[in-house]
């Protein structure tokens, strides 16, 4: 029995684990939440918009591991 062409094309591609995924997923909200707060709100964190913004906009994969721990 041959894989559908949808699967086989991405044969190459290593698997994610469940708890990586949800990881990415919890990343991905909070750089959503952080995009969206007020400049009062990032005053209180001590962030500028542009460092806001600069965070927000970062691919998934482009965190450091120790925040995973």
């Amino acid at each position: 029995m041959t894989r559908p062409a949808t699967l086989s094309r991405f044969s190459g591609f290593g698997r994610i684990s469940k708890t990586s995924f949800t990881r990415h997923l919890n990343l991905a909200k909070q750089r959503k939440d952080l995009a969206q707060l007020t400049p009062s709100q990032l005053e209180d964190i001590g962030v500028t918009q542009a460092e806001a913004q600069r965070e927000a906009t970062r691919p998934l994969w482009d965190a450091p591991n120790f925040w995973y721990k």
